[in-house]
């Protein structure tokens, strides 16, 4: 299974690959949006897509649309410190699978 991370932390970000590696799993991963648009662009394959909320300054709730439509087939997970039920609402409503609030263990 290949995973694309989209995490700017890189902190959070070594300790998900390292976790998600151990599983077997292979893990891609950008820090910012100009790397997310060379991953789009290069017409890669996903199965997994793990999205931070927040990429510097860029909301990425908007992107959600975008990647659900270049990999149709991969599940969206989306990280955010914004923890409120409006917000979890918003995400899924724009496509994403799930939703886990951070910090989580």
């Amino acid at each position: 299974m290949k995973v694309l991370l989209i995490e700017d932390d890189l902190k959070l970000a070594e300790h998900l690959v390292r976790n998600l590696r151990e599983q077997a799993l292979m893990v891609e991963h950008v820090a910012d949006m100009n790397s997310l648009q060379a991953q789009i662009d290069a017409n890669a394959r996903y199965d997994l897509v793990i999205l931070d909320r927040l990429i510097g300054q860029k909301d990425t709730k908007q992107d959600l649309p975008r990647l659900r439509a270049k990999w149709p087939d991969a599940p969206v997970l989306v990280l955010s410190a914004i923890s409120t039920p409006q917000e979890r609402s918003d995400v899924l409503n724009l496509g994403a699978d799930d939703y886990l609030g951070k910090p989580f263990s």
